[in-house]
């Protein structure tokens, strides 16, 4: 379904902007799969988290956008952060019954069975994540 192609692509910007712009993190991780027929989607970083509080106006209006975005087609997102641990965004989205059935239970710590990507890459603070700087890409991992 292409507004679910949308909808997860624009988490994943939404959320590495956040990485590049708030989060003085050294490292991030995305990774996407499918589990009991939801598209899952994770991007962790290690940077420096944050509390409900402490958010900037911008962070704050970018994830709530990916909120309403997300929860327009039905689906959830959860924001795990503490100050000093980094933060965990994970977005759930049902997919079409068509979709879900032929997808794969994917265990997205694991990664058995199924499909699942695992995207690395290494940041350094105030790096720019536009197309015109993808020098910072280091691994792609599938599995």
């Amino acid at each position: 379904d292409h507004e679910i192609e949308i909808a997860l692509y624009r988490s994943v910007q939404e959320a590495l902007h956040n990485v590049a712009k708030h989060s003085r993190a050294k490292n991030f991780v995305i990774r996407f799969g499918i589990e009991d027929g939801l598209a899952v989607l994770r991007v962790e970083d290690d940077g420096v988290g944050f509390s409900g509080k402490g958010t900037s106006r911008s962070r704050s209006f970018g994830l709530l956008g990916m909120r309403e975005r997300i929860a327009a087609l039905g689906g959830t997102v959860r924001i795990r952060s503490r100050k000093g641990t980094g933060t965990r965004i994970t977005v759930m989205l049902p997919l079409p019954a068509s979709t879900a059935r032929h997808a794969s239970r994917t265990d997205l710590l694991a990664g058995a069975g199924g499909f699942s990507s695992k995207y690395e890459g290494a940041l350094e603070a105030q790096t720019n994540l536009s197309p015109a700087n993808t020098h910072n890409v280091h691994q792609v991992h599938s599995s």
